[in-house]
């Protein structure tokens, strides 16, 4: 970090790096959370760098495969389910 020593006659960092590890939660859905807290994180400097904003795309990337996969999993459950006979919900909108 480089500092600069403030009027107070305190130390202020005014640039720098923070290594973010970005990591696959449990669950699509802990994932997709993970992708918004490094997105948020990679944006919160007022000017984001070049490298701030590659780090924001990587988490729309990753949030991205996150929802597809929530979207699989969800799919394949109403899909499995056979609690109602289609004819039956079909009847029921007819």
């Amino acid at each position: 970090f480089s500092f600069v020593t403030g009027p107070d006659g305190l130390k202020y960092a005014v640039a720098g790096e923070v290594p973010i590890a970005v990591k696959s939660g449990n669950t699509p859905q802990e994932t997709m959370q993970i992708a918004r807290q490094v997105k948020a994180a990679a944006l919160a400097p007022a000017d984001p760098s070049s490298q701030d904003r590659a780090v924001a795309a990587s988490a729309d990337k990753l949030y991205a495969y996150a929802a597809s996969e929530a979207y699989k999993s969800s799919t394949k459950l109403s899909l499995s389910s056979k609690s109602v006979p289609l004819g039956k919900f079909l009847s029921f909108y007819g």
